[in-house]
């Protein structure tokens, strides 16, 4: 159980029974009665569940999700255990010079016991980043006598400028092999257009991609302000919450369901608390399971809800992610109600579809050259033999087996490309008398790209 959970159950006036168990791992808040009675209030909610898919699409981490409109989304980004974060206020390079000098400044005036101070240098990142290194502590560590260094890395594009930040902590051993990933990240990262649903493989930041494939501990976090379901007596809460988790890691966390089904039976006693649904549920080819649970306030005017879905990832493999989509309905802060975010369960649970029924992974062309879709499997490549009629217009790469005695001359030779339409005969590559041995792969659409 999280940390968080367990100070859910701490913090609660209630016996720790397998209610306030499954609470807290569900993060439901427990409902107590308010003192005062519910005005008639209007109902919030206006938006067209059934024009989910023309929402605003958001990319985030190797996910797409679409969004009702006037949905405010917020983010978290981490490698490595480390933070990556848009600056928006580091507008220029004069400003990002500026902050780069006062971070030297900053480590220059604390002493250090064996260097005079902190300052250790700071790296140009091939103009693509600056990344300034200094000492954590003043003076080695009384246990191990080791130097332990802190780094503020930030990154940065040019057309249009922006600039990500990164805290990075590094040990006494990884001197090498953290400067060679801060230089690999300062060159994968490009900005993103506003909307934009990149097609090439990487990891989506706030206002950028990450463009690599390889393991780095991967966790993205997105959740959405949903202002019309703002506590109208109290506008500073939020009456729902929603948000989404994606985490690649070398781990694979038990399934859902069979978390929580030995409290089932405890649960179902309690008075005013239903479980809506729970079973598995693919999502544009992702195989997962929902649960969604439904409680009543004792005095019967306020229902608390909190759903999930979750997909059990892949160890180790970016485009099999461990996802969680979590909404909560909490408890007004408010000694008066306000109107309730939903009416009833039946349109708790269809807000809740509305939204989760977009989630996918994004379709993409990986690192080596394979189409992931966008349930996260590689799709078949698109091939045809020489002499053939095309199957699809587009660029095609010619080859032939590796083991193959030609197989050097085919698979390297410059003029192993070319553009052929639809219908078109594909000709030969002009391998004498084994033409019948090339394999033509459809590569992209656009002639020039």
């Amino acid at each position: 159980m999280s940390n968080g959970a367990i100070q859910t159950l701490r913090n609660d006036t209630l016996p720790v029974t397998r209610r306030t168990v499954l609470a807290a791992l569900l993060s439901v808040p427990l409902l107590k009665a308010a003192s005062a009675a519910s005005p008639d209030r209007t109902h919030p909610m206006n938006i067209d569940l059934k024009d989910s898919a023309h929402w605003k699409p958001l990319c985030f981490a190797r996910l797409v999700i679409q969004l009702p409109p006037e949905v405010v989304p917020g983010s978290r980004h981490r490698f490595w255990g480390d933070e990556l974060v848009l600056r928006k206020d580091l507008t220029s390079m004069e400003l990002l010079n500026k902050e780069v000098a006062q971070r030297q400044q900053a480590f220059k005036s604390q002493a250090h016991k064996d260097f005079g101070n902190r300052y250790i240098q700071t790296y140009d990142l091939n103009k693509r980043g600056l990344t300034v290194w200094g000492y954590e502590f003043g003076e080695a560590s009384s246990i191990n006598g080791r130097h332990y260094r802190v780094t503020h890395n930030y990154f940065y594009s040019d057309s249009p400028f922006r600039v990500w930040y990164m805290k990075s902590d590094v040990g006494q051993d990884n001197i090498k092999s953290a400067l060679e990933y801060q230089l690999n990240l300062a060159k994968q990262i490009r900005p993103l257009a506003d909307g934009e649903i990149p097609k090439e493989y990487g990891y989506a930041i706030e206002g950028g991609l990450v463009r690599s494939d390889e393991v780095m501990a991967e966790v993205g976090e997105v959740w959405f302000k949903l202002p019309f379901f703002d506590n109208a007596i109290n506008p500073g809460q939020q009456l729902v919450t929603f948000g989404v988790t994606s985490m690649v890691n070398g781990t694979a966390r038990d399934k859902l369901l069979d978390r929580l089904s030995p409290i089932q039976s405890a649960l179902l006693a309690v008075k005013g608390v239903r479980v809506l649904r729970k079973r598995d549920l693919q999502l544009n080819g992702i195989e997962g399971q929902e649960y969604l649970y439904r409680e009543r306030s004792s005095d019967d005017r306020w229902s608390a809800y909190s759903f999930r879905w979750e997909a059990r990832g892949k160890v180790d493999d970016v485009y099999a992610p461990n996802i969680v989509v979590d909404m909560g309905v909490s408890m007004p802060s408010t000694r008066n109600y306000p109107a309730p975010p939903f009416k009833n369960d039946d349109e708790a649970v269809a807000f809740w579809d509305a939204i989760v029924g977009t989630l996918r992974m994004r379709s993409v062309l990986t690192a080596a050259g394979t189409q992931m879709s966008q349930d996260g499997t590689a799709i078949a490549p698109v091939t045809c033999g020489s002499e053939s009629l095309c199957p699809k217009t587009g660029v095609y790469e010619a080859s032939i087996a590796t083991t193959h005695p030609d197989a050097r001359f085919v698979n390297t030779n410059p003029g192993r490309w070319k553009y052929v339409q639809q219908g078109q005969s594909m000709g030969t590559f002009g391998v004498y008398g084994e033409e019948d041995k090339i394999v033509w792969t459809w590569i992209r659409a656009e002639r020039n790209a």
